[in-house]
Parts: C-alpha cells; structure tokens; sequence
C-alpha cells in the first residue's frame, strides 16, 4: 500500500500590468509493508509490525510480531517447502512456521550481508566481504 501526500503553494506577483504566478508542488511517498501471499487454504499478510494468517473465511489464525517498523528488511520474507518462512530484518535472522506462526528460531547476522537461500531450501548462506556464514533451515 502506497500513501501519497502532495502540498501545492501559490504565489501571484501582479505589477503593471503584468502578473507573474510562481506554483510550488511538495510530494512525499511513505510506503507501507502490506503484503497478502495467497497460500493453498489460507494467505499471509506482512503488516509493519506483524505478520499474521488469514484463512478464506476471513479469520485470523495467528499473528506474529516481526519489528519491522521501517528498519532495513536484508532478506524479504521467503516461504521454504518444509512450511517455514525465513526473513531478516536488520541484524535478525527469524524462521517462523507457517502453520502456527510459532518462531522456530532467531539468529543475528551482519545487517551488510548478503543472504542467499539455495534452491533446496535446506540453508541459508550469508556472504559478507570473503566470508561466508551457513545457517541450517531446512528440517
């Protein structure tokens, strides 16, 4: 969800018979974290200080504070085969079920990393400069 705010200022100078008029437009974008992922029976939705499940009916299953609140998101919530969810946010590493919503596990890592999950869901790798770092996340 994108909220858009936009200012718009006038002036008018008027002098012999001429009249200048100087328009001045502010914008300013704040973009909120709101994002529903359409699952099998049920879908997640990734607020800025919560990540919850819904099912079809409309009902919430269970919600999960996640501290987002406009920090630095280093690996965007990825949904693994064996029903977890990992993401970082700044420093914190969190895998949480997606059944329950229980987190599993947290670790901290260095926010300047580059995390990078292979295709087998099984770890997560994080490089950073010459150095790389494997967190286990698979089951």
């Amino acid at each position: 969800m994108t909220r858009s705010v936009t200012s718009l200022s006038s002036s008018m100078f008027t002098m012999a018979g001429l009249s200048t008029t100087t328009t001045t437009t502010y914008s300013a974008n704040a973009q909120l974290v709101l994002q529903p992922v359409v699952r099998n029976d049920h879908f997640i939705v990734f607020g800025p200080e919560a990540i919850c499940s819904v099912d079809l009916s409309g009902k919430v299953q269970w919600t999960t504070e996640w501290d987002w609140a406009g920090k630095k998101v280093t690996l965007t919530p990825t949904f693994l085969k064996n029903g977890t969810i990992v993401f970082m946010v700044k420093e914190n590493i969190q895998v949480i079920d997606e059944k329950t919503g229980n987190i599993l596990w947290t670790e901290e890592d260095d926010a300047d990393a580059q995390p990078v999950i292979p295709p087998n869901h099984k770890y997560l790798y994080m490089i950073e400069d010459q150095e790389v770092r494997v967190y286990s996340i698979g089951r």
